[in-house]
């Protein structure tokens, strides 16, 4: 059962697929969702980047936690105009997404010390196969950075379609 542990980045692909490439290729995206939706994701980027770079301790979990709580804030910044700019299963997708969130940023707590030691020396009991779980954030994370880049270049530079407001 250690493969429950990748279960919530599973389904928040999914929800991704689903909202990039389905309602947004659908609707379009407004300028402010063409900035704000990679911002979105470099806040996700940075959650993971401390985790690599950082070693864990008392303090810096606090801090770590402060980044999850900022970035789990931040993406929900565009949800006061969506409800006029998204149908309302775009707004249910999000609702998900914004649960899911903070779950795929807490995950990796547990396995942090293993980014910092070497993963032999990290017994668990939940994820036998902590090397394999620290190559995955790895590859997660080097995802994120190209989502990221096709979000900005995408929506600001080669999306030439008109942005629909859905009929209410």
């Amino acid at each position: 059962m250690w493969w429950v542990v990748f279960l919530p980045y599973a389904f928040q692909a999914l929800l991704m697929f689903v909202d990039e490439f389905y309602f947004h290729y659908r609707r379009g995206l407004p300028r402010w969702e063409k900035i704000g939706h990679p911002l979105d994701t470099l806040t996700v980027i940075g959650c993971f980047v401390f985790l690599f770079r950082i070693p864990p301790s008392p303090v810096n979990l606090i801090l770590y936690g402060a980044c999850v709580v900022v970035s789990s804030l931040f993406v929900t910044k565009d949800e006061f105009v969506h409800s006029d700019h998204c149908a309302p299963g775009e707004q249910w997708v999000h609702a998900l997404l914004f649960l899911i969130h903070p779950i795929v940023l807490v995950l990796p707590v547990a396995l942090w010390p293993a980014l910092h030691m070497g993963e032999a020396h990290l017994p668990s009991a939940w994820v036998p196969h902590v090397p394999f779980y620290a190559f995955f954030l790895r590859g997660l994370l080097g995802f994120l950075v190209m989502y990221g880049l096709y979000q900005t270049i995408y929506w600001n530079w080669i999306w030439r379609g008109t942005v629909q407001t859905p009929k209410k």
